[in-house]
């Protein structure tokens, strides 16, 4: 692929990804979880992590889940760019277990009245209450203690749960003014209500600034396993300024870490594709340059002459000589062959050893062949071994990768030294050699040390 194409995908990517991670909306949903949901608890786990998530949650929108039974509580604030985030909040769904023996959900509409006011931006926000009990006219009375761009649902828990009825806001509406923002946090995600925080009751409780056009960073509150506790101006679990600037995360912008990412990405993607050009085995390329006749010459004219002369292998025959050492007998019974390539991994199990029946055929090459080559890339089947019941026969299949030999067939191909060129004119050396058992190999090993026994005492006369 062209490089120049590469880099300008990436960089148009990198521009244009951070402009559409803007947009989107807020999604706050506001569960229940009193002991009197207990009944419907699979029902309302089932929908709203199915059916709700696919209805209301698009790829650049912000999914904020609050609970409230005796008080609410945060339970996490989560980014949705892609199928994992909408695994994790599915999963966090099923977490809001039914237990607390009663609720508030005059402290809970409030609550959420707050958080909404604490989001960052001025994207639509949509705020969905779930429960068992008629709330719709109560949170429709509070309709004011939430932002204007704000619209209200209600849906009620039972067997047949629908996708709500809006009792505040329009559908839809866009964005028409700014939000307030202020520093702190909820009391944690144990202890949500805004009387926990000591402020008297009908002021506004300083939130965390939930902002929607960053990842909140995963973490654990005690909401449960999996929740995200809200982060503060300067990264305090009380919700307090730490004294000093510290440096926090939140406060790069998002475009600058994807920027970075893809940045990373660009480089990474540049030092493969260079050591692409250095495909071959590193014995050979330190071989070559240690053979050199001019010691001074940089690494680039070093690397440049031996890919000059790996190019005109193909054409002047082997440049150097293949050593190595087998039997042409078979070993084993039934008789097993296995083909042993220079320089390429040996332990791949018995990936590339197969007993042998009279009459069969076996591919060589790459891909799916039964004798694999993978040191360098070739097609598969470039060659087929043949075995009659006594001898083996390799015959080319595609003789534009044998220099030597081309089609010609290699009768009793057992223990030959075969070579092949690659299409980059890489020289590959490969032979076929009877399989041995290592346990029998290792018997014989123990075997060939033979102790004398001791003579005998002579006793006297």
């Amino acid at each position: 692929m062209n490089v120049k194409k590469v880099i300008l995908f990436l960089l148009v990517t990198a521009i244009l990804f951070p402009l559409s991670a803007q947009q989107g909306k807020d999604v706050v949903l506001v569960v229940d979880t009193s002991s009197s949901m207990f009944s419907y608890y699979n029902e309302v786990g089932t929908y709203l992590s199915r059916l709700f998530l696919a209805e209301n949650i698009a790829v650049g929108d912000t999914l904020h889940i609050i609970s409230f039974g005796t008080k609410p509580r945060f339970e996490i604030a989560r980014r949705i760019l892609g199928n994992g985030d909408i695994q994790t909040a599915s999963a966090r769904i099923w977490l809001l277990y039914p237990f607390d023996p009663s609720s508030d959900p005059a402290a809970a509409i409030g609550y959420t009245g707050q958080y909404a006011h604490s989001i960052q931006g001025e994207r639509f926000k949509k705020v969905f209450f779930v429960s068992d009990s008629d709330l719709g006219a109560q949170v429709g009375a509070a309709a004011g203690r939430f932002p204007p761009n704000t619209e209200l649902i209600f849906i009620r828990a039972g067997t047949n749960m629908g996708p709500g009825v809006t009792v505040a806001g329009q559908p839809g509406l866009a964005a028409v003014s700014g939000t307030s923002t202020a520093a702190g946090s909820p009391a944690d995600s144990g202890a949500g209500s805004p009387t926990d925080t000591g402020s008297p009751a009908g002021q506004d409780t300083p939130f965390d600034q939930a902002d929607s056009n960053q990842q909140i960073p995963d973490g654990t509150a005690s909401g449960g396993p999996g929740a995200i506790s809200p982060v503060t101006p300067e990264g305090t679990a009380d919700g307090s300024l730490a004294g000093g600037s510290g440096f926090n995360i939140q406060q790069i912008p998002l475009p600058l870490i994807i920027g970075g990412a893809l940045l990373l990405l660009l480089l990474l993607a540049f030092i493969i594709f260079r050591m692409r050009k250095l495909q071959s085995s590193p014995k050979k390329v330190m071989a070559e340059i240690r053979s050199g006749d001019n010691a001074t010459r940089n690494d680039a004219d070093l690397l440049n002459s031996f890919a000059s002369r790996q190019a005109e292998a193909s054409l002047q025959g082997p440049n150097r000589h293949y050593h190595y050492k087998t039997s042409s007998q078979f070993l084993t019974n039934p008789p097993m062959l296995s083909i042993f390539v220079e320089e390429q991994n040996a332990a791949i199990g018995r990936r590339n050893i197969h007993s042998l029946k009279t009459g069969a055929t076996y591919s060589v090459g790459g891909g799916n062949s039964d004798f694999l080559i993978f040191l360098v890339h070739f097609p598969g089947s470039i060659g087929r071994l043949y075995f009659d019941g006594t001898n083996c026969t390799f015959t080319p299949l595609k003789g534009e990768y044998f220099p030597d030999i081309g089609t010609t067939p290699v009768t009793e191909c057992i223990g030959k030294p075969i070579r092949i060129i690659s299409r980059k004119n890489y020289e590959v050396f490969f032979h076929f050699e009877p399989y041995k058992d290592p346990l029998t190999e290792m018997n014989q090993l123990l075997n060939s040390i033979k102790v004398p026994e001791p003579p005998s005492p002579v006793r006297p006369e």
